[in-house]
């Protein structure tokens, strides 16, 4: 894929390496990356040990962001880095004016499962109309991701944002596997190769037909064998 200014949503606790592996397989050539660290935001009644326990985490959070640092500045990559008291999705709502992304990641999340990692990709892709991108299993992608699963609602006019996304950033390593969460549009019955020939997209076309909408894609990720969920940002049919 060809990503120039992705950001990485990743929650403390998870895997930092794994997570920053994930977002640089998305977007090999980009030379910066934005990344926030999501610290849980405590409740609304905070004795003293609960205030202890914040801090901790607070402090977890800056040891996690320098080991960011450490391994960006390896990669020779600018890291515009920050710690954030929220989940991923308050995070982002702060973020995405000023930075401006063209692909947001979630990276994967230690408190929640792949199906909500998935669903809040999915809202934000809805709600700020950005491409999305979130790791098809608990533990991120240890190896090179060239598998991407998107989902769509099975019409042709569905197509339309996803495949200038794939035109856009796809390259012919890629294999992009499109989901229809409905009825496949007769008019996409031939050859995906031949309707990627058509449309200019590099990467590799193919169907895969799920069950139960968006959920069902999401948890049909390993039959699937997708490494991580691509999703455009016109999305709005999916369910």
């Amino acid at each position: 894929m060809r990503f120039r200014r992705p950001l990485l949503l990743v929650t403390l606790g998870a895997d930092t390496q794994a997570a920053l592996g994930l977002v640089r397989a998305l977007s090999p050539g980009s030379r910066e990356l934005a990344v926030r660290l999501c610290v849980p935001r405590p409740g609304p009644s905070l004795g003293e040990p609960d205030l202890a326990r914040f801090g901790r985490s607070l402090e977890e959070a800056d040891g996690a962001l320098g080991a960011l640092l450490a391994a960006a500045r390896g990669e020779a990559l600018v890291l515009d880095g920050e710690v954030v008291v929220g989940d991923a999705t308050e995070a982002l709502a702060v973020a995405i004016a000023p930075l401006d992304p063209d692909l947001v990641v979630f990276g994967p999340s230690p408190v929640a499962t792949i199906d909500a990692v998935a669903g809040a990709a999915l809202d934000a892709a809805r709600a700020h109309r950005v491409a999305t991108a979130c790791p098809a299993g608990a533990m991120g992608a240890p190896k090179p991701i060239r598998t991407l699963l998107h989902p769509f609602d099975g019409d042709a006019e569905g197509l339309v944002t996803a495949g200038a996304l794939l035109r856009d950033h796809g390259t012919p390593e890629d294999v992009a596997i499109l989901a229809p969460l409905g009825a496949l549009d007769a008019r996409l019955s031939r050859d995906p190769s031949a309707l990627g020939e058509i449309a200019g997209i590099g990467a590799h076309l193919r169907f895969v037909a799920v069950e139960d909408g968006w959920l069902g894609a999401v948890r049909a990720l390993a039959a699937i064998e997708a490494d991580a969920v691509l999703l455009s940002a016109d999305v709005a049919g999916l369910a």
